[in-house]
């Protein structure tokens, strides 16, 4: 089904992203119940489910926005995907003003970065950035906020510099 909305869909894809997370996610885990491995249903089902999910919260959906990034994450596999998954499940949070949790869902995808990506200097500046970004530049949104040091240290600790 997934195979054939995105073939008749054309140029539309983000207007089915719903129902191609859907059923690449549906087919995937019909499969893994069925005892088969098939790598593609659920690569493809990652990938949508986490361009859904960024959908949703351009929809201000934030709650759609987070369940789905988080069953991203339930697919992911490997330090990259979970980072990828991480990241999308964080800015919900930032949209829905949840600054403590996305403060360390932040600090988590970019671990995960640094550890499956660390020559991807640009993007991990951009995760460390939007971590200490929460005590920062927006400490209204967190219940629990975190010294300069203890945020620099969280950097310094997470890079290992």
């Amino acid at each position: 089904m997934a195979t054939w909305i995105e073939e008749t869909s054309g140029g539309r894809r983000e207007e089915f992203v719903d129902l191609l997370a859907h059923h690449y996610a549906e087919a995937h885990r019909t499969a893994r119940e069925l005892g088969e491995v098939d790598e593609s249903l659920r690569s493809s089902a990652f990938e949508h489910l986490v361009l859904a999910s960024q959908v949703a919260r351009r929809k201000v959906a934030l709650a759609k926005a987070e369940r789905l990034a988080q069953r991203a994450g339930d697919l992911a596999e490997g330090s990259l995907e979970r980072s990828i998954a991480l990241e999308t499940l964080a800015e919900a949070l930032f949209d829905d003003f949840r600054g403590d949790e996305a403060y360390r869902t932040f600090a988590e995808a970019a671990e995960l970065r640094l550890a499956s990506t660390p020559d991807d200097r640009s993007h991990l500046a951009y995760l460390f950035a939007r971590t200490v970004e929460m005590p920062v530049r927006w400490p209204g949104i967190m219940m629990h906020l975190p010294s300069l040091e203890e945020a620099r240290s969280e950097v310094q600790h997470r890079t290992g510099e």
